[in-house]
């Protein structure tokens, strides 16, 4: 915002009194000294500073730099991995990591090729699935499951919202060996629980309830500014993040997207 014309008049006003009252003291032979220049300028710069137009000035420097890294394209480095199931693609093994507590924030599901699989087969992948997720949710660093269609583009992803009725089952002991269910829970009662769960009804039929799922997708070279305007526009806490050819990436949080805005702006507002 400017300055409005009554903060111009006004600010006119004052150091025209100031002048006139210095030309009068001069007359009289009263000699003017730095500090009374000062003292008379005082109450205009208490009116700019209290009225609040001069804390609203630019810095053109800053404002540049600023611009710059809001403009700049979303850090490769906030692209989180993931782990994908079914094909040859590398990070596969969720049920190693889900036994040794390394739960994943991201994990895609390559559809042509779990469609393959049997619902038993289904089960018997998904239920690590299910432990990996229970352990992120847990952890609070959960951020969603992506459904990957023909060559790997993206049909939509399933934020946290949707496993949340994971946190129900005994999972965490699940993850430790199955010599260990016997403790805690029948693996047949855990199975038919899991049955019921929002994951399994994703595992199920993923292309047909990717319909259902976010279409949260932008491109790796979108500038920040635009991809937190699309996740306030629709409400998403993630976005799924494409090459140029429109192929899976990874996931941005919107956390990770203001955490860095906050650095560049602390970063940018640093003398040099």
């Amino acid at each position: 915002m400017g300055l409005s014309y009554s903060a111009i008049a006004l600010a006119i006003i004052l150091i025209g009194l100031g002048v006139g009252l210095i030309a009068a003291l001069r007359r009289l032979a009263i000699d003017v000294k730095g500090s009374d220049w000062g003292a008379l300028l005082a109450p205009l710069v208490a009116y700019l500073v209290l009225s609040g137009y001069l804390a609203e000035l630019k810095a053109p420097g800053f404002e540049a730099k600023l611009i710059a890294k809001i403009e700049a394209p979303v850090p490769s480095a906030l692209v989180q991995a993931h782990y994908i199931v079914g094909g040859d693609a590398p990070f596969t093994d969720i049920p190693g990591a889900a036994q040794w507590g390394r739960a994943q924030r991201v994990i895609a599901i390559e559809v042509d090729v779990w469609e393959k699989l049997t619902d038993a087969e289904r089960i018997t992948k998904g239920l690590p699935v299910a432990v990996s997720v229970y352990q992120s949710l847990l952890a609070g660093g959960f951020q969603g499951l992506v459904v990957l269609g023909e060559k790997q583009k993206p049909l939509g992803i399933f934020e946290v919202s949707y496993f949340l009725d994971l946190l129900r089952l005994p999972l965490e002991r699940y993850a430790v060996g199955i010599e260990y269910e016997k403790d805690v829970m029948n693996p047949a009662q855990l199975r038919a629980q899991f049955l019921e769960t929002q994951l399994w009804g994703v595992l199920k039929f993923p292309r047909q309830r990717s319909e259902e799922a976010n279409k949260a997708f932008i491109t790796y070279d979108i500038p920040r500014s635009k991809a937190l305007a699309k996740m306030v526009e629709g409400k998403f806490e993630v976005l799924v993040v494409l090459d140029g050819a429109g192929r899976y990436m990874g996931v941005v949080s919107r956390k990770q997207l203001v955490d860095q805005l906050l650095l560049d702006l602390a970063e940018a507002s640093k003398p040099r």
